[in-house]
């Protein structure tokens, strides 16, 4: 009964066996397909990668050479403004700052109150100006068409603040 028993359960471990084998290879047949598939499509995104970078360079290529065309070939003018602009930008920089204050005194309360001015705020407001008009110069080199660009300056040169 014993021999019996034994046998059949070598009968039955080698039938799972066999079925677990099979089970198993078919899995690693499945992860070598996909690792194959896995391979090929890395190998398809290196080439779409390529592609893009080599497109991207000659787009990028073909952007400078017409951005380096239009500031070679503006208006004379945009860098003699950008020159007065540097000098009057120094120029405002130092400007000295004018803090002045008051004790004034009400007649009716004698409450005695401080009035300060200061010209700070109106250097600091020439500074800014002659930022935002350096860009925008800077700006009008990519123009296609200069004819404007004397007036504009002149527009800009005009719209700054004073900081006296």
């Amino acid at each position: 009964m014993a021999l019996a028993t034994r046998d059949k359960a070598v009968r039955d471990i080698e039938r799972d066996i066999v079925a677990l084998d099979r089970k198993f290879s078919e899995a690693t047949d499945k992860i070598s397909a996909a690792e194959k598939a896995l391979a090929a499509a890395r190998l398809a995104q290196g080439h779409a990668w390529a592609e893009r970078h080599t497109r991207k360079l000659g787009f990028e290529a073909a952007f400078d050479n017409a951005t380096r065309t239009l500031v070679e070939t503006c208006h004379p003018a945009i860098g003699v403004f950008l020159g007065e602009m540097r000098d009057e930008y120094d120029r405002t920089r130092r400007i000295r700052v004018d803090d002045r204050s008051e004790v004034v005194i009400n007649q009716n309360t004698g409450k005695k109150t401080r009035k300060s001015e200061s010209n700070k705020d109106r250097i600091v407001a020439r500074m800014a100006a002659i930022r935002e008009a350096v860009a925008e110069a800077e700006e009008m080199r990519l123009l296609a068409d200069q004819s404007g660009v004397p007036a504009a300056l002149q527009k800009l040169k005009n719209e700054l603040p004073s900081a006296d």
